[in-house]
């Protein structure tokens, strides 16, 4: 499905979908002050957002730098690690604040 697109889509849709995350997952709660389950409930579209972000991430990697598959999967699996652990110390630090 994406195998015509080019380098430079892979990258204006990363930080299409960079952008998004910010602005819903760590810019909303602390506008507008939710309490810990709103902000895991209507926070699922910050959650799908960086996942989109990191999948053309390295989409436009394996495409503008020519790596292979194997490289591109570790590229990715690594962002989503560093992406969970970030998550995870953002939830516990709002979680304590209760």
């Amino acid at each position: 499905m994406f195998k015509g697109l080019s380098s430079v889509t892979y990258l204006i849709l990363f930080i299409l979908f960079t952008f998004l995350f910010l602005h819903e997952f760590l810019f909303m709660p602390f506008l507008f002050n939710f309490s810990i389950l709103e902000y895991i409930h209507l926070e699922w579209l910050g959650f799908w957002s960086i996942f989109l972000a990191i999948i053309f991430l390295g989409l436009f990697l394996r495409k503008a730098y020519n790596l292979n598959t194997k490289k591109t999967l570790l590229t990715i699996g690594g962002s989503i690690l560093l992406v969970f652990v970030i998550l995870l110390i953002l939830l516990l630090s709002v979680a304590g604040q209760l």
